[in-house]
């Protein structure tokens, strides 16, 4: 920078100013998205990792979208302790997390106890939580992941609704992909009506329509019916199930 005399031209003098850049922060990465499936009462962990795109550290904090009722979210340090909030801003943290450098992190994720199975469900039921970093010094900065826990259910079928008139579902929820086969028997053990013949489920729940009739599009006499559903696992193994339906007038 230079400064003249307003009244002489040729006397100025020259002056230099040097401003030290102490550092700065411009990006944070959350990685990375995953998908698993979880027993039910069964805990799964997921490892993330918190990356600053900085030239100085930061506190890096981290919290989750929220939990639905039945399911709970841990957030963990690499070494299997609770998060705290390590410089008292109200915030869960990582603690100081240098530049550059992946700093660990786990969300272990527990599946609800029991298997609410009642009515007519989706095909697949999944827990999706967003887990948000977001610089302690900067707030604008900030990324996300997206962790899907899909609950296998336990093998079980029913109908529903029981007793019924003139329309039920079949309702039956596999741990595992395989062939089913569903069957409506007398109580005498006469068939009357083929529903599921080897045909391919993937895992999940799945309901299957029935009609009260029989093969021949004959609506059954009202009483009580016998069906047998048999699963053929992809492993090769085989469970059955026999239960009762009701027909009323």
């Amino acid at each position: 920078m230079r400064a003249r005399s307003s009244n002489n031209i040729l006397v100025y003098d020259d002056g230099l100013i040097m401003t030290k850049c102490l550092g700065g922060v411009w990006g944070l990465s959350i990685e990375q998205d995953q998908t698993n499936q979880i027993e039910v009462g069964r805990s799964v962990s997921y490892p993330l990792r918190a990356v600053l795109q900085a030239t100085l550290s930061d506190y890096v904090n981290i919290k989750g979208s929220g939990a639905i009722d039945g399911w709970r979210v841990d957030l963990l340090d690499k070494g299997g302790n609770l998060l705290k909030d390590n410089n008292q801003d109200g915030e869960i943290d990582l603690d100081i997390v240098s530049p550059n450098i992946p700093c660990d992190f786990i969300v272990r994720i527990s599946a609800p106890a029991e298997f609410a199975f009642s009515g007519l469900l989706d095909t697949l039921i999944y827990f999706d939580l967003i887990i948000y970093g977001e610089c302690s010094m900067y707030k604008s900065i900030r990324d996300s992941a997206i962790i899907r826990t899909i609950l296998v259910p336990p093998f079980e079928v029913h109908n529903f609704r029981n007793p019924f008139k003139d329309r039920t579902q079949f309702v039956f929820s596999l741990p595992k992909s395989g062939r089913v086969n569903l069957e409506v028997y007398t109580r005498a053990g006469e068939l009357v009506r083929r529903l599921i013949t080897k045909q391919h489920y993937d895992f999940g729940i799945h309901y299957y329509p029935w009609d009260g009739r029989n093969d021949s599009g004959q609506r059954l006499a009202p009483g009580v019916y016998i069906y047998v559903f048999d699963f053929y696992a992809d492993d090769g193994e085989h469970r059955t199930v026999k239960k009762k339906a009701m027909i009323i007038k």
